[in-house]
């Protein structure tokens, strides 16, 4: 009787688990460097957090080899992942200025654009975003630029494991 209530104590647990959410946080500062930090948390624990630093020349020449190349696979996740997944927040900060005033004023209209074509994206793929925070700030007659993006989502482990053995069985038949 002990050994069966335990095997469905136990049962319950990794089906709860199954559905606990897992939070992948993506960061990405920009000025004088380019520092990407990417990590993943479950049930509040860490389990994942590495930290890229670029500079921009090696950016550049990154995306110069990876255009030389004839064909490029963009698609890092598999059809029907977006549907999985939760875009919890994304607070976008840039700070920019360059030393002639109205250039500085067309730069900053130029990013809000650009950041409003970034917003539409994201509300495609992801409709139930709730938290969107983005600003632009000019600095006139100074020459800077600094630029902070972090962004939050959000997968149940189940949905999490279903992408990654859909991810894998793709690249096993493209070999």
């Amino acid at each position: 009787m002990f050994i069966l209530l335990l095997g469905v104590i136990l049962v319950v647990v990794i089906i709860l688990c199954l559905f606990a959410p897992l939070i992948i946080r993506l960061t990405l500062h920009v000025s004088d460097e380019i520092t990407f930090k990417l990590s993943y948390q479950f049930l509040f624990m860490p389990i994942y957090d590495k930290t890229y630093h670029f500079s921009f020349d090696e950016m550049i020449s990154s995306l110069v080899d990876l255009a030389g190349t004839k064909q490029t696979d963009f698609s890092f996740l598999p059809s029907g992942a977006f549907e999985k997944m939760t875009c919890k927040e994304l607070c976008w900060q840039t700070k920019i200025g360059v030393e002639n005033a109205a250039y500085t004023a067309n730069l900053t209209a130029l990013i809000l654009s650009f950041k409003g074509l970034v917003k539409a994206a994201l509300l495609y793929f992801f409709p139930k975003l709730s938290e969107i925070n983005f600003s632009v700030a000019p600095y006139y007659r100074t020459t800077t630029f600094d630029s902070h993006c972090q962004c939050m989502f959000s997968v149940s482990l189940g949905n999490a494991i279903y992408i990654y053995l859909k991810r894998k069985r793709k690249k096993e038949l493209l070999i």
